[in-house]
């Protein structure tokens, strides 16, 4: 995507996946300066390592996927998170197998997954399934 483009940088991870499944890690060695108006398509030059010879041809189509970065998050089940009184929350399962309702602050969300960015200990047991149908203090089963 042409809004994208400006965020590639030259010495920056690409892999680069074949039309037959293969992978091969790269770098980016350049950006083309200019989108193509008609299409907004913009051009990455890429350095293939010597090893991608033998899995990629001159003129083959093939799809880059580049790495913008990556941080460590804490993530729970999307289903875990309750809106209730307004305030996003999980159940957490106590020693004694009740559960306690906690606010927690959410982030970024991918698939079925939901990060936490606050109010949630990393050791904490929290419900994954069933958690819309729960109130604070209900006895839970924990099953493995």
């Amino acid at each position: 995507m042409s809004s994208e483009l400006f965020r590639i940088k030259p010495g920056q991870k690409v892999r680069i996946s074949g039309p037959n499944g293969s992978e091969v890690n790269a770098l980016v060695r350049t950006v083309s300066p200019v989108v193509d108006t008609q299409n907004r398509t913009g051009t990455v030059y890429v350095d293939l390592p010597a090893a991608a010879n033998s899995v990629l041809k001159p003129g083959m189509f093939v799809r880059g996927e580049f790495e913008f970065g990556s941080s460590a998050a804490l993530l729970v089940p999307q289903q875990s998170v309750v809106v209730r009184d307004g305030f996003q929350q999980v159940f957490l399962v106590g020693s004694d197998q009740r559960v306690t309702l906690h606010k927690v602050s959410v982030g970024r969300r991918q698939g079925d997954m939901q990060e936490i960015t606050s109010g949630l200990p990393p050791d904490a047991r929290v419900v994954v399934r069933g958690a819309g149908f729960l109130t604070a203090g209900d006895l839970v089963k924990v099953a493995p």
